[in-house]
């Protein structure tokens, strides 16, 4: 089962890293709007982090490295994107919903990232 809970959340990585780059130019713009530098470099290298880190995890190819990588990914690009400290009403409600997911899949990480096979 801890193989398949590995592909699964490697999948989530691997999956949201590929659909960014359809999205670009919208993506990019939410990010510069949000102070962000070099939005489109910081795009582009958390993308492919997302995938080459993705997929080294569901192939068990330094999955504990893979797993803080993509924790430490995670927690960043939280911290950047879900600003719901400075939201208001159901804006506010998504954003922690969403940070609170991001940090769910932080502790499917870890957990399976670093389970005694």
């Amino acid at each position: 089962m801890v193989n398949a809970g590995r592909w699964t959340v490697a999948g989530i990585f691997v999956l949201a890293g590929f659909a960014h780059f359809p999205q670009f130019g919208p993506l990019r713009d939410a990010m510069a709007q949000r102070g962000i530098p070099f939005a489109a470099a910081v795009l582009s290298a958390g993308s492919v982090f997302q995938i080459v880190a993705g997929a080294m995890f569901g192939f068990d190819v330094e999955r504990r490295w893979a797993a803080i990588g993509l924790v430490a990914f995670t927690i960043a690009s939280s911290l950047m994107m879900l600003d719901f400290w400075n939201l208001q009403g159901m804006e506010k409600e998504r954003a922690l919903g969403a940070f609170m997911n991001n940090i769910a899949l932080c502790g499917a990480l870890l957990a399976i990232g670093f389970a005694v096979r």
